[in-house]
């Protein structure tokens, strides 16, 4: 369980939700479920699974980049494992990552967003999108940011997001319509 934990320590992923993904991860072992897929992949999966059911602030893609391996393997290996061992577990939503966005922007560049940003954010997320809760959560607090008059650009909304600027952009003008 190495690179379970060297993956969760990078990333800044709590010790209880890491013990969690052991715990998944021995209960996998001893169903022998997903057997067929390579060691790592289990590893990172569990702890995936673990971080959807804590509600941790984390995506597929910072346990991708982390750990050197595929999106989309880890999601597949993931889903096998949630499906074999029965675990229910809610789906991410946009409004998961607002207050990290928030937080991390006020932190790294200084963007003093407020209760405001955070309100009108929160609000922006619960419009139905064909968009990712990354990027709907991105675009709203741009959104948002703007609404408060702060200057923040998106390429430091992508940078906390860890996405292209042009998917902050796009989904902030999506939103923006339907205001």
């Amino acid at each position: 369980m190495r690179k379970m934990r060297e993956v969760g320590v990078e990333v800044g992923i709590v010790l209880p939700t890491i013990r969690q993904a052991e715990i998944i991860y021995e209960a996998n072992e001893i169903a022998r479920v997903g057997g067929g897929h390579p060691k790592a992949y289990r590893e990172v999966a569990c702890l995936y699974l673990s971080v959807l059911e804590e509600k941790d602030p984390f995506t597929l893609s910072d346990l991708s980049e982390a750990s050197d391996l595929d999106n989309s393997g880890i999601y597949r290996v993931s889903e096998d494992i949630r499906d074999r061992l029965c675990l229910t577990i809610e789906p991410q939503t946009p409004q998961r990552f607002v207050n990290r966005y928030i937080d991390q922007l006020n932190e790294k560049y200084q963007a003093c967003l407020g209760r405001e940003t955070y309100e009108v954010a929160t609000s922006l997320v619960e419009q139905e999108s064909v968009r990712s809760p990354v990027s709907i959560a991105a675009g709203a607090v741009y959104v948002g940011a703007q609404v408060e008059n702060k200057r923040v650009t998106a390429a430091q909304v992508a940078q906390i997001a860890n996405i292209d600027p042009r998917t902050v952009r796009g989904a902030a003008d999506e939103i923006s319509e339907k205001l």
